[in-house]
């Protein structure tokens, strides 16, 4: 889950700290603040982060208000048990709800995520497209016993940057 401080600090925050020490890839970045924003007008962001829940929720009238820039916590509670974070967009915008609600297109974003998050779906990562988990391939570690050959998974640290390196698997 998301800390609540990381609400304001990193994943609605709009610009670069004046503090910021050196170049950073951002974990949230403007992809995720620009889909949600696109997709529609009514948005519900629940997190548990082990320890503490909340939810906010950003709709049309926060969104037209050119004065107040402060989220509104609808909830702040201890954890429910489980660490989670889940995003829910409603009211979705007209030209949006006609491409998403083809079965095609369900499928191809199935398929997308299926993809790219397969490797983090494991056993710590469900991700789900309207109320059904998404499947996510089985790997199966290629190595022949006899040639001395197995999958290769190194995790190096440079700088306070984590690269992991995963070779082998299908």
């Amino acid at each position: 889950g998301i800390k609540k401080e990381e609400v304001y600090e990193h994943v609605f925050r709009f610009g670069m700290p004046a503090e910021t020490k050196g170049r950073t890839i951002g974990v949230y970045g403007i992809g995720l603040k620009r889909a949600i924003f696109k997709l529609g007008e009514n948005i519900l962001i629940e997190s548990d982060d082990g320890e503490e829940f909340f939810s906010v929720r950003i709709d049309k009238n926060w969104l037209a208000d050119e004065e107040n820039w402060e989220l509104d916590f609808e909830c702040q509670e201890k954890s429910k048990g489980s660490p989670l974070t889940r995003i829910t967009v409603t009211e979705i915008f007209p030209n949006i709800a006609e491409e998403i609600g083809s079965i095609t297109f369900e499928n191809k974003l199935r398929d997308g995520i299926k993809d790219t998050y397969s490797i983090f779906m494991e056993d710590r990562v469900t991700i789900e497209v309207n109320d059904k988990p998404v499947e996510r391939y089985d790997f199966a570690f290629l190595f022949d016993v006899e040639k001395n050959f197995a999958p290769f998974h190194k995790k190096y640290i440079f700088d306070d940057i984590e690269v992991e390196i995963y070779a082998g698997y299908t």
